[in-house]
């Protein structure tokens, strides 16, 4: 059994009640996902919107509205209704009659009849659920009325009647929803050659595209018949699937031309082994040979139109006619309508849908491509295919089949009820058998039976009727979005005192919304009012308590009842509390706290209606100690009553009732039955009474209202009546009383106890306190339980039996969880979560004790722990969070020689301390009580180590509660030494997570032990060696060295003998581990990891590191409950919405987390469950590690919706555009467009447009293609569908300006221009090199420096221009260096391009979502950013509101955001991520003031301005030092005109302070007294000094300050001449009308002054800081003959190394030393001293010692 007084428990989870409320798991409900509301429009009639609607809708499963389905909505109303007897429809509404009368006479429908009808199907229950894809708005019909023939219209939108009705069906959008315009675009001549090409078939009003039709024929004119595959489509399907296939790394594709147009290197090998690209994160790192099928001009995607239909059949081709509106003189009718709608098309599409939210497709796309196209469009606007809605499933019950079922039997009949292979068993929703329909309508918990069970996400629930049945099927997300509630539920709380009933109650009333009533509490509010007089005269019920309390009288029952009818009339509870269920109306209970006290207060109770639905009982005894404690840590102020709240009050202790804790004994079935939390307790006959002789003497005086000094006296005796037993009998003039010595008022406040008589008080409710339970059970439920437990558990008991809705955990037997198949653990994975909870441990969990709790399975480890799990499930499980595992905490085990240490440092990198256990022991030791230090000491002394059982069991708790084991864990080697010890262990449940066991023969590690012992006897050896080296006589040394050479004698003599012993050590030891972990083995599941130890070190500790791993690195992930499933099963759960996709819907997060790239998606294929989601990964080894350290990669930010690059590559000719274009494209799948390729993929895709018309007659006409034409060409295939779902590369396209704008005109704009640089001469010989091979090879060639020329001057004319276009206006313009080799300018690209990329992705994900996005670098259009500036303009929100300033943001769009249609300008960075963060507070502030400060020139004083302040500063004025000071003239340079006035400032800095709070100094005033006018006077006209000081002191004095610091000597100049230069070098160097190239160079030529100057010194430091160098004086004429030193320096000279003459050549002093002028310093250097003895002396010496040596 567990021992929770032995472990520390896990820190209180619950500290406060409302902590306790929050650890409630909420009531499970629906969150509506995202759904799509999309317009299909057309650029005109006809142009395919019905037919694209209708696969965009049947792809997303989405409501398709639009004519066809409001026809067949009415046909089916009209199916359903009666015809008379008359023939007279009747239950038809007057839309469906018309509808009808017009089919029956045979008439031409009118159109407008349908706009009434669109409202109503986007509001209906599919629609909502499902998704909305709207069509047929605006009619393309000219009969809609024209606003020219109706009176004049006001409203400026929309004036049609088609387009009211589309803004209003767009205004019932509901919140979460997503408005998405589907624009079809089609030139109109093309159009109207489809048209006139289409067929219609009159049998089903099918109409069929012309080719569709052509192809048919022409397939079954060559013999194709109907039944047999049709090749070609198929094909067809197989080359498109390749096309779409994102996730092939070299995609196999057929292609079209592409002719290189340049490159300026050779293409690469089409064949080349690089390594796998598929992740770059490791998962194999094998090479292999990739292939990419190409054609012969290199392509690898098909830009060509799709040419291959499904073929029609026989009869359908057979009865095909033409349309009479497809006439080309009908089609110009229906244009010239449409286009008469244009202007107010336009302005709705402007008001309603941004360009984010726009997707623009050419209609001139086969259907099959431009689905794909569309789709791909949408899932990059978050709306994926892999989250359709979910299907109820009708689960068919015949009638009267459930008669004589019990609920339970009909549930588990329902749980297999039509269940699918492989589909887990449906549970029992939250809803148990009510209605959700209902409740959701009329807010109240309706069952009709179980007649009409539906089955959804794999739950059942019940319908009450026909009518909720096809509500829910409609739409069941909107009836689960609310979950259930407890409605209208009455309480009473009852308990004697200290028994926790007000905080039960205030919970329970939070919780379920109730009425909180309490007596006291209401008249302790009363009787705290100031205004006691106005109050008594309000409320006479209160005035006539507090007059009976006063003269000693009881307080009526009927009374108290009246007050709890006041306070049910009062107003309704705060709805702060988790009530989400109430919907947010009034709550219809109450719940009432500690009432009624006597059995008179109960009739009064009974006698006025106001019975509860539950009674619950909080009993305790009286002889139980805590609760005796918690009536003596109640203290009273001695004269107010009023708890004492003094500084020597008692401190109140640490409830530890708040940490869960169960029983501490299993229960009689009995008192198990009183505690159930399921069903009531039915309280067993009582002996009965002697009812009281009055009930009008029966009172009860209210404990709020001790507080007032006239009722005081009788505070105590609250619940008692006149005739109770006790101390405290009879009213207040039956109590003696006498007068006091001090009177009360002068009396000091002094804490007293609350409830001296806590006994009486106790002896006296309990007497009545059965009679009042017997009386209210005849009305309601009683539900009692003990008050000893925890808070969380009483409130969990209480919960279980008043709300069936609390999820509640129930049994599960082995043989149950055998029939699941497969399950999901839960938050604590196969451990038990009460001893994790309780006594934070890893405790492996025994399936005899599962519990199922939230659809999944918990291990508990006995059966005290289920039970404790069973009464309050939510304390112990997290179903939220991922519960954090306990610290580590390991036993290493291993003999003598095994490597224990070694094993355990390699592990101390994870961060557990590492301990020997008889380390430990001594550690204790010195913290123990004196007897355990004796007997520790003792017992290691002379028992061997040997400790008792207990003290064993102390020292290995304690590492479970001392820091830093406690919060740290710990590797403890060398425990347990004994069976015993291990017994101990297992005894007292201290859990740890694993025993690493060291497995080694005995051989081994003796021969290991040898080893060390020999070493330790060498290394002592030379230890005591070196010490004597030092130090002979040391004595301690002698003995050391005298005892190694002892033992390294020994160990060579007795080396056998030796060996054998220490195998017999080894042997030992085994023996002993073997015994540990057999106890370990028997009686605990923990993790036995063992290591051989055979091996050298590296694979030893390699594999307890990769055994270890799970333990430590992977810690976080220790609980995770992931859960491998297969494939088919994920499907199943998926389709089925029992579970939903995770946020990383089918991407690989394992590969996500490892491949940075965001342009490299890799999907998986692999399932993992875990809680609600389900996840994909790519690798069987992938899938392997996300389940071991899940918490890792589901925290990372899952990848935002795919945007594929769109960009342009220019440059001159030969610098590697097509080169590194076909990398990139290569590198990423985009689609590499050149004006060949683009061209060839029109002309071979045989498209029936007239742009392939003009192609191929320019081409036979031997002309160029004009640049329209080109265009035209581009904007074409940059639409088809692979480009814009792949993203492409623009070859050396745009070329002209003229270019440029024209695609900016239609929209087409790279993300990202790449301009390759490479000057003209690397152009040439580039040109030169291709062409000799070009030569060599005998090959076509163009690489003529003619024609290079050409190009290159059309280029040279276009760059600049540009430039200027893309730089100025998108900020997209890169440079990069050309002539570098190709692979530095494919890293160059790939760089740029992700992150521009990623960029762009944040942009367009946090845009979808609502949200504030950074615009920089994104290619967005600057002068669009400054037309839609918003109310700041170019100032910064963030610092204006949170700092009150004015910040002017800089240009560009560095610090730029765009938020709800505007774009803000900060000031820097971190302004931007505040304004991100929170965009709301800052764009809808306050705004800007009325007047902005604005620089002006000094042309701006103009009479009649002046400058404000008479010209002085006004900053230097408020903010300068007091006095004269501050007061200081502006300068004309530096003006500011605010509110019409002009102000001068000192200085830049001064300006920009009044720029960013101008209010802050515009309204000061000058004082009185100003100092004089400052007259200006010519410097020229000034005195000799002044001239000086005005002119040059300042420049003089800062070189001569300069100067003073360095005091620079030149060697060879004296002090004055080396200060002289240096002064002239420093005024060069800063003369500011000098150029700077030349201040730069008298600042090198003071740099190398200074730098010679600091060779004495440096000289002079060597010479101070080294003994070596001398100073050898006497070098003067006549030293060999005695004069100055004489021939000292000889001496000297002999025991240098070096040799340093220093030589005065100033030429101020010969060679004595004596001042002399003119004198030629190379005497000195020539003299006969130095030929004649020192280099003479110099060679002996060196000859000397080299003879010496050899």
């Amino acid at each position: 059994m567990l021992t929770p007084p032995q472990l520390p428990a896990q820190p209180p989870k619950h500290s406060t009640l409302t902590d306790i409320i929050a650890a409630i798991p909420p009531a499970r409900c629906v969150v509506p996902s995202q759904r799509p509301f999309l317009v299909f429009m057309g650029s005109n009639p006809g142009i395919g919107t019905s037919s694209l609607a209708k696969l965009v809708a049947t792809e997303m499963n989405a409501e398709l509205i639009n004519p066809d389905t409001i026809l067949s909505a009415t046909m089916t109303a009209t199916s359903d209704s009666t015809i008379g007897d008359d023939g007279i429809v009747e239950t038809m509404t007057g839309f469906e009659k018309g509808i009808f009368d017009t089919l029956i006479a045979g008439r031409e429908l009118d159109t407008s009849l349908f706009l009434e009808y669109y409202p109503k199907l986007v509001s209906s229950n599919d629609a909502q659920y499902r998704g909305i894809v709207l069509e047929g708005l605006p009619y393309n019909s000219a009969k809609i009325t024209d606003p020219a023939d109706t009176p004049e219209s006001t409203e400026p939108v929309a004036p049609f009647p088609d387009l009211k009705v589309l803004e209003t069906c767009i205004a019932m959008k509901p919140p979460h929803f997503k408005l998405v315009l589907v624009n079809l675009i089609m030139p109109e001549d093309d159009l109207c050659t489809r048209r006139a090409a289409q067929w219609i078939d009159p049998m089903t009003g099918v109409l069929y595209c012309g080719a569709q039709v052509e192809y048919s024929k022409r397939r079954r004119a060559e013999g194709w018949v109907d039944g047999t595959p049709d090749t070609l489509y198929e094909e067809a399907w197989d080359e498109e699937m390749r096309t779409w296939d994102f996730e092939v790394a070299e995609p196999v594709k057929k292609a079209v031309g592409e002719f290189e147009e340049e490159g300026g290197e050779i293409a690469e090998d089409e064949e080349e082994e690089e390594e796998d690209e598929n992740d770059g994160d490791g998962s194999e790192g094998k090479k292999r040979k990739r292939t990419s099928e190409k054609d012969a001009n290199g392509v690898r995607f098909d830009l060509s139109n799709k040419k291959v239909w499904v073929i029609l059949q026989s009869e359908v081709l057979g009865r095909l006619v033409k349309r009479p509106e497809d006439v080309t003189e009908n089609l110009s009718v229906d244009f010239a309508g449409f286009q008469r709608k244009k202007p107010s098309i336009e302005t709705l599409k402007r008001k309603y849908f941004d360009s984010m939210h726009t997707i623009n497709l050419d209609a001139r796309q086969h259907p099959d491509i431009l689905l794909r196209n569309a789709m791909n469009r949408l899932a990059a606007l978050g709306f994926s295919l892999l989250r359709k809605p979910i299907s109820t499933k009708k689960l068919e019950i015949a009638p009267g089949f459930f008669s004589g079922m019990t609920q339970q039997d009909i549930y588990t009949y329902l749980m297999t009820l039509d269940v699918e292979p492989g589909e887990p068993q449906r549970e029992e929703s939250s809803w148990g058998h009510f209605c959700p329909v209902k409740f959701y309508e009329q807010n109240t918990l309706v069952h009709n039976g179980f007649e009409i069970p539906v089955s959804y996400r794999g739950c059942f629930y019940f319908l009450s009727d026909e009518h909720s049945y096809n509500q829910f099927v409609g739409n069941p997300d909107k009836y689960l979005e609310i979950p259930p509630t407890l409605m209208g539920v009455n309480l009473c709380v009852l308990g004697g005192p200290f028994t926790g009933k007000t905080a039960q109650s205030k919970m329970l009333a939070q919780i379920y919304n109730l009425k909180y009533i309490s007596a006291d509490e209401m008249l302790s509010e009363w009787d705290s009012d100031p205004n006691q007089r106005e109050l008594k005269k309000s409320n006479k019920r209160y005035a006539e308590i507090v007059e009976r309390c006063r003269t000693g009288q009881s307080v009526a029952p009927e009374t108290m009842i009246e007050l709890i009818l006041i306070a049910l009339r009062n107003k309704t509870p705060d709805l702060s509390g988790n009530s989400s269920g109430s919907r947010g109306k009034k709550s219809t209970g109450w719940i009432i706290d500690g009432f009624p006290r006597t059995i008179d207060e109960a009739r009064a109770m009974v006698s006025a209606g106001l019975s509860p639905d539950y009674v619950v009982l909080l009993s305790n005894d009286i002889n139980d100690e805590r609760v005796r404690m918690r009536s003596k840590v109640q203290w009273a102020d001695s004269k107010s009553g009023l708890p004492w709240t003094g500084e020597k009050a008692m401190k109140k202790p640490t409830t530890a009732s708040l940490i869960p804790h169960p029983p501490s004994k299993p229960l009689p079935p009995t008192v198990a039955a009183l505690r159930s939390s399921v069903v009531s307790r039915a309280r067993s006959s009582t002996t009965k009474r002697t009812p009281p002789a009055s009930s009008t003497n029966a009172r009860s005086t209210p404990k709020s209202l001790k507080a007032n000094p006239a009722i005081r006296a009788i505070s105590r005796q609250s619940g008692r009546n006149k005739h109770s037993r006790g101390d405290l009998t009879g009213s207040v003039s039956e109590i003696p009383t006498r007068k006091p010595a001090v009177p009360v008022d002068d009396m000091p406040n002094l804490p007293v106890v609350m409830f001296p008589y806590f006994d009486n008080l106790y002896n006296g409710f309990k007497e009545e306190l059965a009679d009042i339970v017997k009386l209210l059970e005849t009305k309601s439920k009683l539900m009692e339980t003990g008050a000893e437990q925890s808070i969380p558990t009483i409130l969990a008991i209480i919960q279980s039996a008043i709300d069936s809705f609390l999820p509640k955990a129930k049994e599960i037997s082995e043989k149950q969880l055998g029939e699941l198949g497969f399950f999901e653990m839960g938050s604590t994975k196969d451990f038990c979560p009460f001893a994790l909870r309780q006594v934070n441990v890893l405790r492996k969990g025994n399936p005899q004790y599962a519990v199922k709790y939230l659809s999944q399975i918990y291990y508990l480890s006995n059966e005290e722990a289920k039970y404790a799990f069973l009464m309050e499930p939510h304390n112990f499980a997290d179903v939220r969070n991922l519960m954090n595992p306990p610290p580590p905490r390991f036993f290493f085990l291993g003999p003598q020689g095994a490597g224990k240490s070694v094993c355990m440092k390699s592990l101390e990198h994870w961060g557990a301390p590492v301990l020997r256990f008889e380390d430990y022991i001594y550690e204790y030791a010195k913290t123990a009580e004196k007897s355990d230090q004796e007997e520790i000491e003792y017992m290691m002394r002379e028992n061997a180590g040997v400790l008792s059982p207990i003290l064993i069991e102390d020292i290995v708790s304690s590492l479970f509660k001392r820091e830093p084991y406690a919060t740290k864990g710990f590797l403890l080697e060398g425990f347990p030494r004994t069976k015993a010890d291990a017994e101990v262990v297992v005894k007292h449940n201290l859990h740890i997570d694993a025993v690493v066991v060291l497995r080694i023969d005995s051989e081994v590690a003796a021969k290991r032990i040898m080893h060390e012992k020999k070493k330790d006897a060498l290394a002592s050896k030379r230890e005591a060696s070196a010490i004597l080296a030092v130090n002979p006589n040391d004595k301690r040394a002698l003995e050391s060295l005298t005892n190694a050479d002892l033992e390294i004698k020994r160990l060579q003599d007795h080396e056998a003998d030796l060996f054998d012993e220490f195998m017999d050590i080894v042997d030992k030891g085994n023996m002993r581990v073997s015994d540990a972990v057999s106890s370990f083995e028997n009686a605990w599941q923990v993790p036995i990891i063992e290591i051989d130890c055979n091996k050298c070190l590296r694979p030893m500790i390699g594999s307890l590191k990769r055994q270890c791993v799970p333990f430590f690195e992977n810690r976080p992930s220790l609980l995770s409950n992931a859960l491998k499933i297969e494939f088919r099963e994920a499907e199943m759960l998926l389709r089925l919405g029992v579970k939903s996709y995770s946020p990383f819907e089918k991407i690989c997060p394992v590969s996500l987390k490892k491949n940075s790239s965001v342009l490299k998606r890799h999907s998986g294929s692999k399932p993992v469950l875990f809680r609600d989601h389900i996840y994909y990964l790519r690798t069987e080894e992938f899938r392997d590690e996300f389940v071991n350290n899940i918490q890792e990669y589901i925290s990372q930010t899952p990848p935002q919706p795919a945007v594929r690059p769109q960009i342009a590559i220019l440059g001159r000719p030969k610098c590697g555009k097509t080169t590194g274009a076909a990398r990139i494209s290569k590198e990423y799948d985009l689609v590499h467009l050149t004006i060949p390729t683009i061209i060839n993929s029109i002309l071979q895709g045989s498209e029936n447009i007239s742009l392939s018309k003009k192609i191929t007659q320019s081409l036979h006409a031997g002309e160029c293609l004009p640049e329209d034409v080109i265009l035209e060409a581009v904007l074409l295939v940059t639409s088809r569908a692979v480009c814009m779902a792949r993203g492409w590369v623009l070859d050396g396209y745009p070329q002209t300006i003229h270019q440029a704008k024209q695609l900016e005109a239609f929209g087409v704009i790279p993300h990202v221009v790449f301009h390759l640089n490479l000057d003209e001469t690397s152009m040439y010989q580039r040109t030169d090199n291709e062409m000799r091979i070009d030569i060599r090879s005998k090959t076509p060639h163009l690489n003529f420096a003619g024609v290079t020329r050409e190009r290159n001057e059309i280029h040279a004319q276009n760059v600049t221009l540009l430039k200027s276009m893309y730089k100025g206006t998108y900020e997209n313009w890169i440079e990069i260096d050309g002539s570098k080799s190709k692979w530095y300018v494919k890293n160059e690209l790939v760089r740029y391009l992700e992150g521009a990329t990623k960029r762009r992705q944040n942009y367009t994900d946090l845009k979808s979502k609502g949200m504030a996005a950074p615009v920089h670098d994104i290619g967005i259009n600057i002068p669009r950013i400054e037309e839609h500036l918003s109310k700041f303009g170019q100032y910064c929100p963030v610092k204006m509101l949170d700092n009150g300033e004015l910040a002017f943001a800089p240009r560009g769009t560095d610090y730029t955001a765009e938020f709800d249609g505007q774009f803000f300008k900060m000031s820097e960075k971190e302004y931007l991520a505040l304004f991100l963060q929170n965009p709301e507070k800052y764009a809808f502030g306050p705004e800007l003031p009325e007047s902005l400060p604005e620089r002006k020139s000094a042309s701006a004083l103009v009479f009649p301005k002046h400058l404000e302040l008479q010209g002085y500063c006004p900053v230097t004025l408020a903010d300068g030092p007091s006095g004269f000071d501050s007061i200081v003239p502006g300068n004309l340079n530096y003006i500011v005109e605010y509110e019409e006035r002009l102000f001068a400032f000192d200085s830049e800095e001064k300006l920009g302070r009044f720029m960013k709070m101008p209010w802050a100094y515009a309204n000061l005033e000058l004082p009185k007294k100003l100092p004089p006018k400052i007259v200006q006077i010519p410097v020229g006209q000034l005195p000799i000094i002044g001239y000086l000081e005005q002119s040059v002191a300042r420049s003089l004095t800062d070189a001569m300050t300069e100067v003073g610091k360095s005091r620079p000597k030149h060697p060879y100049k004296s002090l004055s001449a080396s200060a002289s230069e240096y002064i002239s070098y420093y005024l060069k160097s800063k003369n500011p009308r000098s150029k700077v190239w030349i201040q730069e160079k008298h600042s090198k030529n003071l740099e190398r002054f200074l730098d010679r100057c600091a060779l004495i010194s440096e000289i002079s430091t060597l010479a101070k800081g080294s003994s070596l160098i001398m100073d050898i004086a006497g070098l003067v004429p006549g030293a060999s003959t005695g004069e100055g030193h004489g021939n000292q320096f000889l001496d000297d000279l002999r025991t240098a190394d070096l040799l340093i003459h220093g030589v005065d050549a100033s030429g101020t002093a010969d060679a004595a030393g004596k001042v002399a002028i003119g004198y030629d310093p190379i005497n000195d250097i020539n003299s006969h001293l130095i030929r004649m003895f020192i280099l003479p002396s110099i060679h002996s010496t060196i000859y000397t010692r080299l003879n010496r040596t050899f």
